[in-house]
């Protein structure tokens, strides 16, 4: 039985995508007959000179967004205000010792980790996003002959330097098998590598309803009615239209952020079942159980989907921003035919429209057909020689 190492951005990463994904992403490899496990990989210190560097260089807007995400990070570590997420950090840390993986790697010492498995897999997230990922990301430790894949892996970008295609087309070109989560993340690489490239569903979508339920553990969701909002990106605007939603439904709201968001946790008007936190499983605990859900986030959507709920998205980024990353809401949404349910900020949606129900008979064919295939291409792409 072979042996799947994978790189994605799980160590500590406290994004609720990013954990439910790297979860996925080792069950599916062993639901198609292999074993797996995350690789924990910690990027040297030079890195963040280079992530300064590449923020200075964005709009202004997202250099505001860092400027208090910074803030955030330092209320943190300082412990102002930051009693609620560090209690939510405690339980991403538990939910990272759940998920399969590795001791921990640096560069000085990744290659000892050559030897340990069959195959290495790239994915899913931005793992080819070069303002975020690392050389390390694309394998440029392992030997020539040693296996390597993608999945659902992506770039994160529209497009990238000529500087930055020479350098990662010899390295992609190793890869046997290239499977990315987004269409513009297939036309970018197209137009710079020779070899064939797939569009897959993200790992949170090979693994069934059913599956994720083993994550419901909290009775007490059931005998409640309310709206999951996930605001991965989060935006104040945003949050005080789906307050008005949930007025208007007549449901409590649920606000879940990033957890080192410490300024803008559990607004006034939203409603907190867990007076501990939202950790990754009662995050999937309560979005099984809302009415609907609201979000601005590619893994929320996904999930939405996966679970047949009634939902809406929000792009996460405005179109005019020449840096927005809705190519990945746009490709989940065209895959399942469920365009209908993207609005914006300044969408005024009629009670009609706001209760109108998803009709999931189509979309259901789809997930199903989309699983088989992408869960035959994950194999095929692990056991082919």
């Amino acid at each position: 039985m072979k042996n799947c190492g994978v790189f994605s951005i799980f160590w500590k990463n406290y994004n609720y995508g990013g954990q439910l994904q790297a979860y996925a992403m080792c069950e599916a490899i062993r639901k198609v007959g292999f074993t797996a496990e995350q690789i924990c990989y910690v990027r040297k210190s030079s890195f963040y000179v280079h992530k300064v560097k590449t923020v200075l260089k964005k709009s202004r807007k997202v250099r505001l967004n860092y400027y208090w995400r910074y803030i955030n990070r330092f209320l943190l570590k300082s412990g102002i205000r930051a009693d609620y997420s560090k209690a939510v950090i405690n339980k991403f840390d538990s939910f990272m010792e759940f998920v399969p993986h590795s001791g921990i790697y640096t560069f000085e010492n990744v290659r000892e980790c050559v030897s340990l498995y069959d195959v290495f897999v790239s994915g899913s997230d931005q793992v080819w996003n070069p303002d975020n990922c690392t050389d390390e990301w694309f394998f440029n430790f392992l030997p020539n002959e040693k296996k390597r894949i993608a999945y659902s892996a992506s770039i994160g970008k529209k497009d990238i330097e000529n500087s930055e295609k020479a350098r990662l087309k010899p390295l992609i070109e190793k890869y046997s098998s290239i499977g990315v989560r987004e269409n513009e993340g297939k036309e970018l690489l197209s137009s710079f590598v020779s070899k064939k490239v797939t569009v897959v569903l993200d790992p949170v979508m090979l693994l069934s309803e059913e599956e994720w339920n083993k994550f419901d553990k909290w009775d007490f969701l059931k005998n409640e009615e309310y709206i999951f909002a996930y605001l991965v990106s989060y935006e104040k605007n945003i949050k005080d239209r789906i307050i008005d939603f949930s007025k208007r439904l007549k449901l409590k709201v649920v606000l879940v952020i990033d957890p080192r968001n410490v300024l803008n946790q559990n607004p006034k008007g939203t409603w907190i079942p867990f007076g501990t936190g939202v950790g990754p499983e009662e995050f999937i605990a309560l979005m099984l159980n809302a009415k609907y859900v609201f979000t601005n986030s590619f893994h929320g959507t996904a999930l939405a989907i996966n679970f047949h709920k009634n939902f809406f998205t929000y792009y996460s980024r405005p179109v005019t921003d020449k840096e927005n990353l809705n190519s990945r809401i746009d490709t989940v949404l065209d895959i399942f035919k469920c365009k209908s349910r993207l609005i914006f900020e300044d969408s005024k949606l009629s009670d009609e429209e706001l209760k109108k129900s998803v009709d999931y008979s189509m979309i259901n064919r789809i997930i199903e057909s989309e699983r088989v295939r992408c869960l035959d291409f994950l194999k095929n792409s692990i056991e082919e020689k």
